[in-house]
C-alpha cells in the first residue's frame, strides 16, 4: 500500500487557514505548528488502538482540521477510504468536515475543507513511489495543499522498502514544511505467502517510523482488528502475521462499508493529532 503524505505549509497563503479566523478560538494551522519545535506529526502513529479519537476531538480540534487540503493518490482499496471518508461527511458534517473532491497529476486553485483524490491507478509499486515524488513536484505540495497522502495496494507485497523510504524522505527534504505521513500496505484475508510479505514490510515500516519519528497510518493494524479490537492473526515460522477482518470486506481484499469508514476516521484521527499537537 501506500504511504501517505501530509502536507502542513508553515507560510500558508490567507485562503488556506482563513476558516479558521484569528478573531475565532481555533489558532491557525500557521500558528499551531510554529508553538512546538516538534515536526508536526513526528512520531504520531494511528492504528487500531485509536483510530477512533476523531469521534471525542474537541471543536477546536475539528475546526482546525476542517481547514485543511488533503491531496490523496491511490487505486481500488484507496478508492474504498475516499467513498469511507465521503459517506462519514454525509452523516455528520458537523464532525467530518471535509468535503471530498476528484483531482488530476497536477492541482489548480485548491480550497480549504477539500480532501482531493486522485485516482492514479496501479501501474506498479516502484512506479508509484516514482508518480508520488513528481505529484509532489508539480504542486501536490507546499503551499497548494497541507497535506498529501499516497498508499500501495494489497497488490504491492513486494514493495522496496529502501526506495519507498528514501523516495519519501526525499519528499521531505525539497518541499519544506510538508509533513509525509507514511501508511502500511493493506492486507488481506487468506493467510498465505503474499500476505506474509505485505506483513514483513509493514512490520519493518512500523520499526522504522517510531525509530525515525515519522508520522504513520497503520492502514494494516486497522483493518485487521474488528471494531471490539479483537485481532485477526495467523503464526508461521514462529512469527504472527495480521490478516484483513472478515467483516471488513466481501471479496478478501477491498473494503466493505464498515472498512471504508474504519479507516477512514483513521485517516481523520491522524490529521486531528497533528494539528492538536
Amino acid at each position: 500500500m501506500s504511504r501517505i503524505v501530509l502536507t502542513f505549509s508553515l507560510a500558508l497563503a490567507a485562503p488556506v487557514w482563513a476558516g479558521l479566523g484569528c478573531s475565532s478560538s481555533h489558532a491557525t494551522s500557521e500558528a499551531v505548528l510554529a508553538s512546538s519545535q516538534t515536526p508536526p506529526g513526528a512520531g504520531l502513529t494511528v492504528d487500531h488502538a485509536n483510530y477512533r479519537g476523531i469521534e471525542s476531538a474537541s471543536s477546536e480540534v475539528l475546526g482546525k482540521v476542517a481547514g485543511l487540503r488533503v491531496f490523496f493518490a491511490h487505486a481500488s482499496v484507496g478508492g474504498n477510504i475516499v467513498g469511507g471518508l465521503r459517506s462519514l461527511h454525509e452523516k455528520d458534517p458537523a464532525r467530518y468536515r471535509l468535503a471530498v473532491q476528484s483531482a488530476g497529476e497536477r492541482p489548480g486553485r485548491t480550497s480549504p475543507g477539500t480532501f482531493y483524490e486522485f485516482d492514479r491507478g496501479n501501474p506498479g509499486a516502484q512506479a508509484k513511489i516514482d508518480l508520488f515524488a513528481r505529484y509532489a513536484a508539480g504542486g501536490w505540495a507546499k503551499p497548494n495543499v497541507d497535506a498529501i497522502l499516497d498508499k500501495f495496494c494489497y497488490i504491492d507485497p513486494d514493495a522496496d522498502f529502501g526506495r519507498y523510504t528514501a523516495s519519501m524522505e526525499g519528499i521531505e527534504r525539497s518541499h519544506s514544511g510538508t509533513v509525509v505521513l507514511y501508511a502500511t500496505i493493506p492486507v488481506c484475508t487468506q493467510a498465505d505467502e503474499a500476505n506474509d510479505r505485505r506483513e514483513a514490510f509493514n512490520e519493518r515500516l512500523r520499526t522504522w517510523a517510531k525509530a525515525n519519528k515519522k508520522p504513520l497510518l497503520d492502514i494494516a493494524d486497522i483493518e485487521s482488528h474488528d471494531p471490539s479490537g479483537r485481532a485477526n492473526t495467523y503464526a508461521r515460522a514462529g512469527r504472527t502475521y495480521r490478516t484483513l477482518f472478515a467483516g471488513y470486506t466481501e471479496d478478501g481484499g477491498h473494503l466493505n462499508a464498515a472498512g471504508s469508514e474504519a479507516v477512514a476516521k483513521g485517516v481523520y484521527s491522524l490529521l486531528a493529532k497533528i494539528v492538536a499537537r
